[in-house]
């Protein structure tokens, strides 16, 4: 988070940068500024320095000559970030309060003492504040109602309108337009001149990575780490602390032994004559650990190792061995398979069709029934009847055969009709195709 002093003000950005100027007067109003360290927090849209503020005035066809600054601080930027083409005045205004009459004098003077050293030109007076519109807007329309004679409604009236904001501070509306105006004592006699700006030429802009230190990791800001080892001192063993020590022997004055004073005597062992050992008699035998067996070592005892890459062989030849095993693809592959040698199943529309026949099949069945019960019912009513012989009622009966040409055989005579009527009363009695016998009438008593 940056500190107090490298900041953004705040609702800085819902302001525009420049105003207009006011017609019919030298005022311009704009926004507090800011250096580079200031406008490196911003993007590159959002920033306004000082020398922005001057191709401003310069894109209205305008020239700038005097800077009022009414900030109640200096971390904003300094005489050394204004341009030398302009002079710059500061006037330490506190806001959020009516100005004081000093305040309002030392405004007033600042301004005429500029528009006298500059009657021959057209330049510019830019004021501003933090947000460039309550203070400023203030001490500008005060100059104007209490010097120009404006009225205060159509002083604010032209400020708001060439600010593009308005004034918001309920306080100093008030006092513009109803308190009294001050006085103008004094006004020619300023008691500070205004100083020149001192940056020659545009600063090169500078992002925050830029800014930054470099920054060192945490394994280079700590100290170098020393070992406990390293740390201790060096350690003498009791040894080494003990002083060094001289044997008996060594502090003895040199003597000369005896064996030295006596004179060489030789022994029993040199009287005697060279006999030969009995190693030297012996015959020259083999050695033993030549007629040994050769000893096999522990290392070559044990059983050939096989190396990391012997391993990686042996599991690739597992591998190789383990039946393939089947993807996802060769499973669905497998299952569609199985789906192919399934046999076709009816669906219900083919089902319906095959009990569709069945049923036309099983009516024709019945009709066929019907008709050979048809003849059996003629023939029992020929019988019954007596008047006319079996081939009469079957010729008036009619036909169930499949010959149309059989079926079509027209009616003859009276008899015929009788047959027929007699039938019909037949089929009407019976119930069902079982009946063979018509059903008795009833008889009223």
């Amino acid at each position: 988070m940056p500190s107090q002093k490298r900041r953004i003000p705040d609702r800085w950005l819902n302001y525009c940068p420049v105003g207009r100027r006011i017609p019919g007067t030298r005022f311009i109003a704009f926004k507090v500024p800011f250096k580079e360290s200031l406008n490196c927090q911003l993007p590159k849209s959002d920033s306004f320095s000082l020398w922005d503020l001057l191709d401003s005035v310069e894109s209205q066809n305008q020239e700038l000559g005097l800077i009022i600054d009414l900030t109640f601080t200096t971390k904003y930027y300094e005489l050394t970030d204004v341009p030398q083409s302009c002079f710059y005045t500061k006037i330490l205004t506190q806001g959020h309060r009516v100005p004081s009459n000093a305040t309002i004098l030392s405004f007033k003077q600042a301004v005429r003492r500029f528009l006298k050293e500059n009657q021959d030109n057209d330049k510019l007076i830019g004021v501003h504040c933090t947000h460039g519109l309550n203070r400023t807007g203030y001490l500008v329309c005060r100059y104007l109602i209490d010097v120009d004679g404006f009225d205060p409604l159509t002083a604010l009236e032209l400020f708001n309108s060439c600010r593009g904001h308005c004034i918001e501070r309920k306080n100093y509306l008030r006092d513009l337009q109803s308190a009294a105006k001050r006085s103008n004592d004094a006004i020619d006699h300023p008691q500070q001149a205004a100083a020149r700006g001192l940056a020659v030429e545009r600063p090169p802009q500078t992002t925050r990575q830029d800014q930054r230190p470099p920054q060192t990791t945490r394994q280079d800001q700590r100290p170098p780490q020393t070992t406990r080892q390293d740390q201790r001192p060096p350690q003498t063993t009791r040894q080494d602390q003990r002083p060094p020590q001289t044997t008996r022997q060594d502090q003895r004055p040199p003597q000369a032994t005896r064996p030295d004073q006596r004179p060489p005597q030789t022994t029993r062992q040199d009287q005697r004559p060279p006999q030969a050992t009995r190693q030297d008699q012996r015959l020259p035998q083999t050695t033993r650990p030549d007629q040994r067996p050769p000893q096999t070592t522990r290392h070559d005892q044990r059983p050939p190792q096989t190396t990391r890459q012997n391993q990686r062989l042996q599991q690739t030849t597992r591998q190789d061995q383990r039946p393939p095993q089947t993807t996802r693809q060769d499973q669905r592959l497998q299952q569609t398979t199985r789906q192919d040698q399934r046999p076709p199943q009816t669906t219900r529309q083919d089902q319906r069709l095959q009990q569709t026949t069945r049923q036309d099949q099983r009516l024709h069945q019945t009709t066929r029934e019907e008709g050979q019960l048809f003849q059996n019912i003629t023939t029992a009513a020929a019988e019954q009847d007596g008047h006319g012989s079996v081939s009469d009622h079957q010729e008036a009966a009619p036909s169930f055969s499949d010959d149309p040409a059989q079926s079509e055989r027209p009616a003859g005579n009276r008899r015929r009709r009788r047959a027929r009527r007699h039938t019909s009363q037949v089929l009407c009695n019976t119930s069902s195709p079982h009946h063979l016998t018509p059903k008795p009438r009833l008889q009223v008593k």
